[in-house]
């Protein structure tokens, strides 16, 4: 299944020549709600303890500032959604829209708000059984300029393998912006029993170098909510790592990932959710549901000017958090900048923002890396994306043939017996 990246060069013209594209409004059906003068559309898909699920439906005379969703009957409402102005500056505005909805239901949902001018889009999940908090999302979409959003090409440069422990899936994205979104969210299947352990079944010993290194961890920052460390291995495929700091606090150098763990609200619990690598690989979970203690790391999303080596890489020479924004600033060993905001974590998603200060109009500003040996033994198996008209299109990772798009989500269809509560992960262009 691997694809040239001649798949590019002939979208790329599109690029240069229109990078922005207009898309349509939202039209209201039994199945979907436009809010904010129709440019929001909000979509309910759930399901219950058996059979029962489906699309969600709109209540009849619901407002065109708050919408209204039943499961089973009109009389039987069972989530209220609206989507706020936050446009503007002053009076507690950030210049965004905000997403607020509370529900009356223990069942499973997720709610889909998309800005149909931009095509961004923001996914709400409630699992089965819990009851479902109220939704205060005042980060949710940071698109109030105007209709129109960056587009990209994605192309799929991805091979087949047999081992489970390869990162056989690679699907570069270029085009012109300077800001972009990775979030993750849980999968959609019922994860059952979880395994987050290795399988070198079918797979050939590493061609990777062992440089070696004095192990450590420094406990660099915690105050209450968040805590950074900053790790250095024994064992490192690189000869070197990168340094580190907190604001204006001591350097530590030869660092080869940075690990950020936050408080789940209303616990003493510490998970991690963020990791960034000194090879520029990120990844990102949420915190766990309720009734789970881990969520297994799966997809990793590689941000940088990347050269090749061994492998792909961007190689970060140092990296600096600073605590007042949560944000961490990357240098890159051979130019370009980057910064990482830590939008949000919860335990339905995470969002993280990146802000890129690096040439990408015809190399990748970030390329989507992952596994797939087969269904059911998969990181990743689906690909949906967003085209330039505000068209939802869907396929297998091994068939996908790129896409010129504003929006791809990552995800998985079956449940998989490897990394099996690893997050969906999407990356979203931001105006």
């Amino acid at each position: 299944m691997k694809r040239s990246i001649l798949v590019l060069a002939s979208v790329l013209s599109f690029l240069v020549i229109q990078p922005k594209y207009a898309v349509a409004v939202c039209s209201t059906t039994a199945t979907a709600h436009c809010l904010q003068e129709s440019r929001f559309r909000v979509e309910v898909q759930w399901s219950g303890f058996g059979d029962d699920g489906g699309m969600a439906h709109t209540v009849p005379g619901a407002t065109a500032d708050s919408g209204l969703f039943y499961f089973f009957g009109p009389n039987n409402w069972e989530i209220l959604v609206k989507v706020l102005n936050a446009c503007g500056s002053g009076g507690g505005r950030n210049d965004r829209f905000w997403v607020f909805a509370a529900s009356a239901t223990t069942l499973k949902y997720e709610m889909t708000v998309t800005d149909t001018q931009t095509g961004a889009r923001r996914t709400y999940v409630n699992a089965l059984g819990v009851s479902s908090p109220a939704t205060t999302d005042t980060e949710a979409f940071a698109t109030c300029g105007g209709a129109v959003t960056p587009l990209a090409v994605a192309v799929n440069n991805s091979v087949s393998t047999l081992c489970a422990e390869e990162d056989n899936i690679n699907i570069p994205i270029v085009g012109r912006l300077d800001t972009f979104e990775i979030e993750a969210t849980h999968p959609s299947y019922s994860v059952g029993v979880d395994n987050c352990e290795p399988d070198s079944t079918n797979c050939s010993p590493s061609p990777d170098t062992c440089f070696p290194f004095t192990e450590a961890t420094f406990a660099l920052f915690d105050d209450g909510e968040v805590l950074i460390e900053a790790v250095r291995q024994e064992c490192w495929w690189r000869p070197n790592g990168m340094s580190f700091s907190v604001n204006d606090g001591q350097q530590v150098n030869d660092i080869h990932y940075i690990r950020v763990s936050s408080r789940v609200a209303q616990t003493s619990e510490y998970p991690q959710f963020f990791i960034l690598y000194m090879d520029g690989n990120v990844r990102l979970i949420p915190h766990p549901p309720f009734g789970r203690d881990r969520v297994c790391f799966g997809s990793s999303v590689l941000v940088g000017p990347v050269t090749l080596d061994v492998r792909p890489i961007a190689e970060i020479s140092s990296a600096r958090y600073i605590s007042k924004s949560k944000t961490i600033e990357v240098t890159y060993r051979f130019g370009g900048r980057a910064s990482f905001v830590l939008r949000r974590v919860d335990r339905a998603w995470a969002l993280v923002e990146v802000a890129i200060h690096y040439p990408t109009q015809f190399d990748p500003f970030v390329s989507f890396q992952s596994m797939f040996v087969q269904n059911g033994n998969a990181d990743v198996d689906r690909v949906r994306w967003i085209e330039p008209n505000g068209a939802i299109r869907e396929s297998s990772v091994s068939d996908f043939l790129g896409s010129l798009g504003s929006d791809w989500l990552f995800f998985r269809t079956t449940r998989s017996q490897h990394n099996t509560s690893a997050p969906d992960i999407s990356i979203q262009l931001v105006r």
